[in-house]
């Protein structure tokens, strides 16, 4: 295909490699110092000159495209033959699909899971753990999403899962994204994935399954994504995600469907609860809504025979934003608690080794996997009470239940459990029992069977 570049500035420059394969037959720039001159051996020359040159499309290269658009038109190009960036792109890419095989291949149903972008984050981690389980109980599956690290997909691909990458999964139309009727059943993982639907309604009923925290709610268009909503059948992660989903779509009908994870406690022994210190960790990127600065605040007000007693280690990106800079602030004015950064998956085992309790202030959490990873492994889990964790503990018997934002009860809770010392062992145990009861993958694969077999 023969195409004209209109814009030759960075937003160009940026991008050049895009156009790999295309012949560049012409540069249309308004800068009269650039046109008569040449970039990449083609000549510059003004949008007025168009009609002396022959291509098949001329594409938008700048940030002021609607601008352009209008003096095309006006220079008498065909609307049809001008694309913008975006458009160029979907016009080069709406056929095409990365796919990463597994070894998903020899079973006659087939179960695709759409998800939003697979990295090492919470939704995509619990989209692995649900297509391992479907893939235990004799579906072939698939993972497809928009984009996606690498080393997490080839991690995807070790289990026998096939990942299909297909930047338009959510944005293109039906004919787009009609290769997933070779699918038995569809789920689309998070709400964030939901304008899928507008493409796939026609030939299935979606499973969808949401782990949203109550802020994303507040940019949707409510009325497009309850049509949406009721085109599937709807399972919360959590009763805290319920509760959520529930507060913007009250005529929406919900179950809930928890995820798993792999049991991996064997990776870690008990740092035991007989230690000078209880050390209790604060697990995950740094930011309001986990409540990391104001769990560190709430404890400064505690008597020093109990800061004594503890250590405090953050674990996880601290953002250079005004937060990250006040917890850090916070953090070299306390002797009793560390940060010791980011940590990979395979690395985690050693920091879980580290710890006794993990905490997890959360003003808005549907189900963390932190703190499903710490009652795998035997911790005590003190979990705020605006979190999905909050509703399997029974506070002081298999965990402990902080009110979130009230600093006096956080600081309280952990009094009471430096008091108690001689119970965290047992109660460490009964965390435990919460995971096995609710989390492990053998109860996930029970209720996936009867969510696609109903």
């Amino acid at each position: 295909m023969d195409i004209a570049i209109f814009g030759t500035g960075l937003f160009y420059k940026n991008r050049r490699n895009e156009f790999t394969g295309y012949k560049i037959v012409a540069f249309l720039d308004n800068d009269k110092e650039k046109q008569g001159t040449e970039l990449e051996n083609i000549g510059i020359i003004s949008p007025k000159e168009w009609e002396g040159i022959r291509f098949d499309k001329v594409v938008l290269m700048s940030a002021k495209a609607a601008e352009m658009r209008e003096q095309l038109l006006n220079e008498g190009i065909d609307e049809e033959n001008i694309l913008d960036f975006n458009e160029f792109l979907y016009m080069r890419d709406r056929h095409r699909i990365d796919v990463y095989y597994g070894d998903s291949f020899g079973k006659q149903r087939k179960v695709l899971i759409i998800s939003n972008p697979l990295d090492y984050t919470g939704a995509p981690i619990a989209c692995l753990y649900a297509a391992m389980a479907i893939r235990d109980i004799g579906y072939a599956v698939t993972i497809a999403a928009e984009a996606g690290n690498r080393t997490f997909i080839d991690e995807i691909t070790a289990q026998g899962i096939n990942v299909y990458l297909y930047r338009y999964i959510c944005s293109g139309d039906e004919s787009d994204v009609a290769w997933v009727k070779e699918f038995d059943h569809v789920i689309v993982n998070t709400f964030s994935m939901l304008s899928v639907v507008d493409s796939i309604k026609n030939f299935c009923k979606p499973i969808i399954w949401i782990h949203e925290a109550e802020q994303f709610y507040d940019r949707l268009d409510l009325d497009i994504d309850a049509v949406r909503l009721n085109a599937g059948r709807v399972f919360a992660v959590s009763t805290w995600a319920q509760k959520n989903l529930k507060r913007y779509f009250p005529s929406i009908q919900s179950d809930i469907l928890q995820y798993a994870i792999i049991d991996e406690a064997d990776k870690v022994q008990s740092s035991g609860m007989n230690k000078q210190k209880i050390v209790v960790g604060l697990i995950g990127s740094a930011c309001k809504r986990k409540g990391q600065l104001e769990f560190l605040n709430s404890l400064k007000q505690m008597p020093k025979e109990y800061i004594d007693q503890i250590r405090i280690i953050i674990v996880g990106d601290i953002p250079n934003d005004e937060y990250g800079k006040n917890l850090l602030d916070e953090i070299d004015k306390l002797d009793f608690c560390t940060t010791i950064g980011t940590k990979t998956r395979q690395e985690m085992p050693d920091v879980f080794k580290m710890l006794d309790v993990i905490a997890v202030p959360s003003t808005d959490d549907p189900l963390p996997i932190v703190a499903t990873e710490g009652m795998m492994h035997g911790k005590i889990c003190m979990a705020s009470d605006h979190t999905g964790t909050a509703s399997f503990i029974k506070d002081k018997e298999n965990g402990i239940v902080l009110k979130s934002g009230d600093s006096e009860n956080m600081r309280k809770q952990l009094m009471w459990l430096i008091d108690h010392r001689e119970k965290m062992e047992t109660m460490a145990e009964k965390s435990r029992h919460i995971f096995d009861e609710y989390f492990s993958m053998e109860s996930f694969k029970k209720k996936l069977r009867n969510v696609l077999e109903e």
